[in-house]
């Protein structure tokens, strides 16, 4: 290979990866995420169809949704999908066994469908198998499971379609999980309701709440996480508060005794997200720091130790985001770059693997990923341009050509080593040779 097709192919890939990750929301077993371009892209667990790619098939690197370029927020549950266009459209997919999707049946889809025809809405949260979402004009709504309360309609009714809880207030944050439900209003109290065996409503008792319950008296609530019987929020000053379940230490506390009332255990945090037995917070110069269970290596530390004190994860000082599925952490930096730890199973990491993962491993922004860029010459295309037949030679055992859009999107995917491209539309591509010796990526072009 020459080095302009080298430099080609490096400026393609760079240009691909340069698109990153700018929302990230890690569910039960699957991810989902919203580059900065507005494409949607899904991985992980796929058997009721909640990567909403039309099939029910794991995927362990990142496929695009769709080709539209207007998404806006994502939320996953623990095996639904929720997400809002720029438009203010509300879209789910997915499980659908308690009617979590908001289209008013039971089925379970896998794609994306629209919600009704407001355009309103603003702030969506996705539990195991229920949802929130508040409206521009602060209006909350909640559909889906309700054997706890955990709608906060005052009843156990489950509903099919999206239901407003206490007309009359307005609200500006929400966390579902799996059966309890925590929500902060515009004039920054805290309210819960649902599920409290453990004490995670936070309102010193283990009685369920079928209604929003005010916890405390205090204004300055400033944001809340919830993991499956325990509470995590911050105060507008930075300060980190937990309560509830302890049994794995996800309290932070250093001790694994259940607390039912909010307890301050750390300060100078900017962002929180908890999962079902772990914690991950961002500290306001951007340090990453985790706590809990780890089991499957979900805090990153290297261990799968779990962790009963708030532990500081590598010497990272610039994170933005985070979001914890079940049992593992997405992560990304400034740079909007993606990292991940933890149960990889189903793929839901996306690093094209189905291994656990300790600490933290870059997932690439492309489809491609970044270790892809094997460059070498055993391979050979022709012709290129091409407008019909491509044909690939290769010293080494072909095993598998596949085919990417400049956005990263795979187009099609082949075991042999002649390929009819006359249905694709005329452009630039990227061709993937994996060989049992490697991989080569090679521009090729459409005429």
């Amino acid at each position: 290979m020459n080095k302009i097709a080298t430099f080609l192919i490096l400026f393609i890939s760079l240009n691909i990866y340069s698109q990153c990750w700018q929302k990230i929301s890690a569910g039960g077993y699957h991810s989902a995420a919203i580059k900065t371009d507005g494409t949607l892209w899904t991985w992980g667990y796929n058997d009721n169809g909640q990567l909403g790619d039309g099939t029910n098939v794991d995927k362990n690197i990142s496929t695009q949704i769709g080709t539209n370029t207007n998404w806006k927020e994502i939320s996953t549950g623990l095996a639904h999908t929720l997400a809002i266009k720029t438009d203010g459209t509300l879209w789910t997919w997915g499980y659908n066994n308690h009617g979590q999707l908001g289209d008013g049946t039971n089925t379970q889809r896998n794609t994306p469908i629209k919600i009704g025809t407001d355009k309103d809405w603003k702030y969506i949260a996705a539990g195991s198998t229920y949802s929130l979402a508040i409206k521009n004009n602060g209006t909350l709504w909640a559909w889906g499971y309700n054997s706890f309360g955990q709608l906060g309609d005052g009843t156990y009714v489950n509903k099919n379609t999206p239901i407003q809880i206490r007309p009359n207030d307005l609200w500006k944050s929400v966390a579902a999980s799996w059966h309890h439900t925590l929500a902060i209003k515009t004039d920054g109290t805290l309210w819960a309701w649902g599920r409290n065996q453990s004490g995670q409503l936070g309102d010193n008792t283990t009685i369920n709440r079928i209604s929003p319950i005010q916890i405390g008296t205090d204004t300055n609530w400033e944001n809340v996480s919830i993991g499956l019987d325990h509470s995590v929020a911050i105060s507008t000053n930075g300060t980190l508060y937990t309560w509830g379940g302890n049994v794995v230490g996800q309290l932070g506390n250093g001790t694994t005794i259940e607390t039912h009332t909010p307890t301050a255990v750390f300060y100078q945090v900017k962002k929180i997200d908890t999962g079902s037995n772990h914690n991950v917070a961002v500290s306001l110069d951007g340090s990453v720091y985790a706590w809990g269970g780890n089991g499957s290596g979900q805090l990153g530390d290297g261990t799968s130790t779990e962790k009963h004190s708030i532990t500081r994860i590598g010497t990272y000082t610039n994170i933005q985001n985070i979001s914890t599925g079940e049992f593992y952490t997405l992560i990304t930096n400034v740079n909007n770059h993606l990292m991940a730890c933890g149960h990889n199973t189903t793929g839901q990491l996306g690093d094209g693997t189905n291994i656990d993962k300790n600490t933290l491993v870059n997932i690439s922004c492309s489809a491609l990923g970044v270790s892809d860029l094997v460059l070498n010459n055993k391979s050979k295309i022709y012709p290129n341009p091409v407008k019909n037949i491509l044909t690939i030679q290769t010293e080494d055992q072909l095993q598998k050509v596949e085919i990417y859009s400049t956005t990263g999107q795979l187009v099609t995917s082949n075991l042999s080593n002649i390929i009819n491209l006359g249905n694709l539309p005329k452009g630039n591509y990227i061709l993937k040779i994996l060989t049992n010796k490697g991989v080569q990526v090679e521009k090729i072009i459409k005429e």
